[in-house]
C-alpha cells in the first residue's frame, strides 16, 4: 500500500484523541481490538503487515502500537525493531499481541523491544488497562521532558547572567584594586612633606587604616562571590599564630580606637600551623572588624587562642548585641536575607559578606567556625587542625 491510499491523519481543532496502530494480519483481530478501542474515546488505525504498520507509524505518528507476532513477510519481532529506528519510535508503547504463551515468546518480544504483551483471545478490560496504563506512562514521560527543557533553557539563562555578572564583577575588581594600590604611595609621598602637622599625618594615616578596610573588604566579596564554583584556592606554609593575631591585632588597633574600644590578645599556642597566612589572616581581621563594628563604645574586644584536643581553638569574643539563635547559621551566608520589615542595620543577623568569607576560609582548612552567646556578648569561635 502506498502513502497515497492511506487515510488521512487527523488534523481537525476537536480535542486530542490519542491514536493506536493495531497491527495484525487478521481483519477479525483488527476489528475486535478497534470494537474494544473506539468506545473508551482513541482513535484506531489498522494495518495488515510489517510495511504497512511503518508506512502507518511514519504518517500518522501514533501514541501507541499494538503488533501482532505471527505475521507473513515480516513477524511482529522485526517489525518492531524497524520501528524503533523511526523518529519517535523509541518512545513510543509497544505491546504485542500473541497467541503463544511460552517464555521464549515473551523473551523475543521484550528483547526486541516491547513494553507489554497481550495473550490471544483479548479481553477488553485488561486490553484497556494496559493501553492505558502505558498512554498515562508515555504523558508522564512527556511532561517530564518538557519540564526538564524548560528547567535546562532557564539554568542556561542563569549561566549566561552570571558570567555576564562575573565579567563585570572582574572589571570592577580590577580597576577598584588599581585605584586602591595609588593610595598608600601618594600617602607615603604626602608624609613625606616636612611642614605637614601632626593632625595631617593622623588623617593620612586614618586613609591608609580605611584603604586597607576597602582592600580586604574587596578581596572578601571576589572569594565569596567565587565560592559557588570551587573552593578556596590556599598557599600553605609553616606560620605561627602568635605573630598572625598580634599582626591582625596592630592592623585592628586603630579601628578599635577610634570606637574607644580596648583590643586585647591572648594566644598560648606554640609552634606552627600549616595554613594559608594571608588567607587566616585576613579571616582574622574581619572577626575583628565585625566584633568592633558591633560592639558598644568603651567596650573590650578579645582575641584568644589555645590548643585542644588536636586541635587550635581561636575565639573573638565582643560586648554587643547578642547573635540570636535563629540566625548563629545563617550569620555566615552572605546571601541569606532577613525577611520582612525589619532594618538589617539594627539587627546582628544574616547578610555580612566579611562572615561569609571567613566561613569559607575557615572550611578550606578543614575547620569549622560558630558564634555562642556569651554573659556580655557573643563569642565567635574557629577551630583548626593541627597540622603543623
Amino acid at each position: 500500500m502506498s502513502l497515497r491510499q492511506l487515510p488521512e491523519a487527523n488534523t481537525s481543532s476537536e480535542a486530542y484523541r490519542e491514536r493506536v496502530l493495531v497491527v495484525d494480519d487478521q481483519p477479525v483481530n483488527r476489528d475486535v481490538v478497534e470494537g474494544h478501542l473506539a468506545p473508551a474515546g482513541y482513535d484506531v488505525i489498522k494495518a495488515e503487515d510489517g510495511e504497512e504498520a511503518l508506512l502507518l507509524f511514519q504518517a500518522h505518528q501514533p501514541d501507541l502500537v499494538l503488533l501482532d507476532i505471527l505475521m507473513p513477510a515480516m513477524d511482529g519481532f522485526a517489525t518492531c525493531r524497524r520501528l524503533r529506528q523511526l523518529p519517535g519510535g523509541p518512545a513510543t508503547p509497544v505491546i504485542f499481541l500473541t497467541a503463544l504463551a511460552d517464555r521464549e515468546t515473551h523473551d523475543r518480544a521484550l528483547g526486541s523491544g516491547a513494553d507489554d504483551f497481550l495473550t490471544k483471545p483479548i479481553t477488553r478490560t485488561e486490553l484497556l488497562i494496559r493501553v492505558r496504563s502505558l498512554l498515562r506512562i508515555k504523558r508522564i514521560s512527556r511532561q517530564l521532558a518538557a519540564a526538564n527543557e524548560t528547567v535546562q533553557a532557564q539554568l542556561d539563562a542563569l549561566v549566561r547572567e552570571r558570567r555576564r555578572s562575573e565579567e563585570l564583577t572582574s572589571v570592577i575588581v580590577r580597576d577598584l584594586k588599581s585605584y586602591l594600590s595609588a593610595i598608600p604611595a601618594n600617602i607615603r609621598f604626602a608624609e613625606s612633606d616636612e611642614g605637614l602637622s601632626e593632625d595631617g599625618r593622623e588623617c593620612l594615616r586614618d586613609v591608609l587604616r580605611s584603604t586597607s578596610t576597602v582592600h580586604r573588604m574587596l578581596m572578601n566579596l571576589v572569594d565569596v562571590t567565587r565560592s559557588d564554583e570551587r573552593r578556596l584556592e590556599l598557599v600553605l606554609s609553616d606560620v605561627s599564630l602568635a605573630d598572625l593575631i598580634d599582626a591582625s591585632s596592630r592592623e585592628m588597633a586603630p579601628r578599635a580606637q577610634a570606637r574607644q574600644q580596648v583590643l586585647e590578645t591572648d594566644c598560648t599556642v606554640s609552634g606552627a600551623l600549616r595554613v594559608d597566612a594571608g588567607v587566616l589572616r585576613r579571616a582574622i581581621e574581619s572577626l575583628v572588624d565585625n566584633s568592633v563594628r558591633w560592639g558598644p563604645s568603651g567596650s573590650t574586644v578579645a582575641i584568644e587562642a589555645r590548643s585542644a584536643d588536636g586541635h587550635v581553638e581561636l575565639r573573638v569574643l565582643d560586648e554587643g548585641p547578642a547573635v540570636a539563635p535563629e540566625y548563629r547559621e545563617s550569620i555566615f551566608h552572605a546571601h541569606d536575607r532577613l525577611a520582612g520589615d525589619v532594618d538589617l542595620d539594627l539587627v546582628r543577623g544574616p547578610g555580612d559578606v566579611g562572615l561569609a568569607f571567613c566561613r569559607l576560609a575557615v572550611e578550606a582548612h578543614g575547620g569549622s567556625i560558630w558564634v555562642e552567646p556569651t554573659s556580655v556578648g557573643n563569642a565567635f569561635c574557629v577551630r583548626l587542625p593541627r597540622t603543623g
